[in-house]
């Protein structure tokens, strides 16, 4: 047997390394665990939440020093249209810098996308017509509006000031608890859907057709590098949309069913059943399985299980029938034979009598010595 029917619910700090680097641990996880993976995919988001809340912490300290929520209040009133492009308001500015108490360029309003001037390079966020750019170093960071604001939406500097600052001086644990919340909602919808597209993919690329739990199950798992990723996204930037990792569960689902293929077509059906513990049921057996589960649904389980009694009782009938016949037949045939070997006796010992008369007649033989 191999290492990954040997592991144990106690062993379950070693799920999220297995998941990760070990096609084989699928293997157990779609043979000895059950569900759809949900509990894994919790304990995941709430693992991944501590590293990323500390990231987020450290940066919203960092923006709260730079007195960010002073600043959005300054920004002129906008909205944002249905091509998530931020339009001023009528009679508002399209270009405005704005400065920290300090007198440091900091922020600028540039929905036109204007060319900056000296001054304004220096700052180190700028509103463009479509995207957030945070100013680096060595190369610009760009959030597309699209990615935390609504469409055809208006944008009020005020508020969204008042709601940064409540952001920037929450608790550890709330801003733990909020990630949290957000990395399980991820990545649970994208094991959902992932599963939706693995099992067809599985089907027509491998020919294995699994349920939609078990393959549910086994997204879950291969989920581990989505949130890997999604905790990497909070330290360096990884420009990575969630539609692009909807596939990372596709990829090992992919890798899974090669593997379950060939070791199909290296064991056989039988041996790896017995591989892997489970029974290989017949077409009849399935198929009463799968008429006692209608009948159970419908209710109509009693009425079924009489019929079934009336036919076993009408064919060991007929079978006693048939037995009571062919004994009758056996008797007669055994009656038959014991007057036919009477009749065959009764002629040899007439035709034996005839050849006695005829040798007494004839005299001694030749060969009598």
């Amino acid at each position: 047997m191999d290492n990954e029917n040997r592991l144990t619910s106690k062993q379950v700090w070693k799920f999220p390394l297995l998941a990760l680097f070990t096609i084989r641990f699928y293997f157990f996880v779609l043979f000895k665990m059950q569900g759809f993976g949900f509990l894994y995919l919790l304990s995941l988001a709430a693992l991944m939440s501590l590293p990323a809340t500390y990231q987020v912490q450290k940066s919203l300290q960092y923006y709260s020093r730079l007195e960010l929520p002073s600043l959005v209040g300054q920004l002129p009133p906008s909205r944002v249209d249905g091509l998530f492009h931020l339009v001023p308001a009528a009679g508002q500015p399209d270009y405005k810098v704005i400065y920290t108490s300090s007198g440091v360029a900091t922020l600028v309003y540039n929905p036109g996308d204007r060319p900056l001037d000296a001054e304004a390079r220096g700052a180190l966020i700028e509103l463009g017509s479509s995207d957030l750019i945070l100013h680096g170093d060595r190369e610009d960071t760009r959030v597309p509006y699209s990615a935390f604001l609504v469409s055809n939406s208006e944008f009020e500097p005020l508020n969204s000031a008042i709601a940064m600052d409540r952001i920037f001086n929450c608790s550890f644990l709330i801003l733990a608890f909020i990630i949290f919340l957000w990395f399980y909602v991820l990545l649970f919808f994208n094991a959902l859907l992932a599963a939706l597209f693995g099992k067809f993919l599985m089907l027509f690329i491998a020919g294995i057709k699994i349920g939609y739990e078990n393959t549910a199950r086994l997204c879950a798992y291969a989920s581990t590098l989505v949130a890997v990723i999604l905790v990497l996204q909070c330290y360096v930037p990884l420009p990575i949309s969630m539609s692009v990792l909807m596939f990372v569960p596709l990829i090992y689902c992919i890798l899974f069913a090669r593997e379950f293929k060939r070791e199909l077509m290296q064991l056989g059906v039988q041996g790896f059943a017995e591989k892997y513990g489970f029974k290989v049921a017949d077409a009849a057996a399935r198929q009463r399985t799968r008429q006692q589960a209608i009948d159970r649904l419908t209710g109509r389980s009693s009425e079924y299980e009489e019929s079934q009694q009336q036919q076993d009782a009408s064919q060991s009938a007929k079978a006693a029938d048939n037995s009571s016949d062919k004994c009758e037949n056996d008797e007669q045939v055994q009656k038959t034979a014991e007057k036919t070997t009477e009749n065959s006796a009764v002629e040899i010992k007439r035709g034996h009598n005839k050849d006695q008369r005829k040798d007494d007649q004839r005299g001694s033989g030749f060969f009598t010595p």
